[in-house]
């Protein structure tokens, strides 16, 4: 895509009609913001979506640098999770903790991922990983019973 908002659209429709968790990233400065409006659409609509927003590096925050934007704000809003990791060991869990939520809430996530973060190696042996239940439901025994009795004795059946 050439421009945030129309990926942020892209993956909206694409969880919502394949019924998986998707996940978008924007860049620091305006980059993550353009997400904003789509953001809001997929939130309102319970599209499961993951938006990584990238952030300046963590020496730089509070200094009202000229690329400095406060996510936390702008997207708690329009969002089931908000968060911004803040050290690199934290990057796994926060990951995992922002999927469940998706999965459990039916809206987006939001991860703020200072650039420094990204480029940093850590050592990820803690198994977080994020369990998506698949339950199944049958009907109780009786219930069942009727149901093949209906069938069984009507001539012309459609399903």
């Amino acid at each position: 895509m050439r421009h945030e908002e129309a990926r942020a659209f892209a993956e909206q429709a694409e969880a919502q009609v394949a019924h998986r968790l998707t996940a978008v990233a924007g860049s620091c400065d305006p980059g993550s913001l353009h997400f904003i409006n789509e953001i809001f659409e997929a939130n309102r609509n319970r599209a499961p979506v993951i938006l990584i927003a990238s952030q300046i590096i963590r020496d730089e925050l509070g200094f009202d640098f000229i690329q400095e934007v406060d996510f936390t704000q702008v997207y708690r809003d329009c969002s089931v999770f908000c968060d911004m990791i803040h050290t690199p060991e934290q990057a796994r869990r926060k990951t995992v903790i922002a999927c469940q939520t998706v999965l459990a809430k039916c809206g987006v996530a939001v991860l703020i991922v200072p650039a420094d973060i990204s480029a940093s190696v850590v050592d990820d042996s803690v198994p977080y990983s994020v369990h998506v239940a698949k339950p199944v439901t049958w009907p109780n025994e009786g219930d069942l019973a009727e149901i093949a009795e209906i069938l069984n004795s009507s001539e012309n059946v459609v399903l």
